[in-house]
């Protein structure tokens, strides 16, 4: 599922209306002009002067200290892609020629790549961090699990990209004509990216579930386990 687009274009118009305030711009002649900062259209920054005066000044005119300004103030718009590898391999299995008894035990590894590219053409230094969170399923009780839970500390000072991945996980699940399946499948990835005051920048999630409730997926840590509300399950 590709939110990203839709999230980070949103996120912008919030987190830009959340850093308006009247500061002085200069241009590179000197010229100065007190205004707040509304959005950036079409490489024109828009400003709106105290008297409601809207402004669309060009960037490539703007002084070096604005810039710096908005390269740290403006969130940077990103594209998330996730890159999926799954390996299944059968540990031991067993089929019976009397009635219908089979049984199969089976191992899944799954590593997770994230990739990360800044869209615009807007400088940004902003420090930020993604969280990749991998999550399966629960057979037998249909609950979900973290299995892995990956930090990574980026910016886009110097490249336009960047990539970081999960830990290659393995879990075993039994499939079984008699008895009942157990263990956990691989269901999903989650992945959030936030600045260094917190702000959420932009998301990816392989289901509009995990995208409702990335919040509470937040609060999470390596092995948690969620009911169906994604609410954090504590078990003996």
């Amino acid at each position: 599922m590709k939110i990203s687009t839709l999230i980070s274009g949103f996120l912008l118009l919030c987190l830009s209306s959340g850093i308006a305030e009247m500061r002085i711009w200069s241009d590179k002649k000197g010229n100065t002009i007190e205004a707040e900062f509304v959005n950036i259209f079409a490489n024109k920054v828009v400003l709106t002067t105290k008297d409601g005066r809207q402004l669309k000044v060009p960037m490539s005119g703007l002084s070096e200290a604005d810039i710096k300004y908005l390269s740290a103030a403006i969130p940077p718009k990103i594209e998330i892609t996730v890159d999926v590898d799954k390996d299944r391999d059968t540990v031991s299995s067993y089929s019976s020629d009397y009635g219908t008894y089979n049984y199969e035990r089976k191992a899944e590894t799954t590593k997770c790549m994230a990739e990360l590219k800044k869209t615009n053409q807007e400088e940004c230094s902003r420090s930020l961090v993604a969280h990749l969170y991998v999550i399966g399923e629960e057979i037998q009780r249909g609950s979900r699990k973290v299995l892995n839970y990956t930090k990574h500390e980026f910016d886009f000072k110097y490249s336009d990209f960047t990539s970081f991945g999960s830990n290659p996980i393995t879990v075993e699940y039994t499939k079984s004509d008699y008895v009942s399946n157990n263990g956990y499948k691989y269901e999903g990835y989650l992945v959030v990216v936030e600045d260094s005051l917190g702000e959420v920048i932009v998301i990816e999630a392989s289901q509009s579930a995990y995208e409702k409730h990335y919040q509470k997926i937040r609060q999470a840590s390596e092995n948690s386990v969620f009911d169906d509300d994604f609410d954090i399950v504590k078990r003996r």
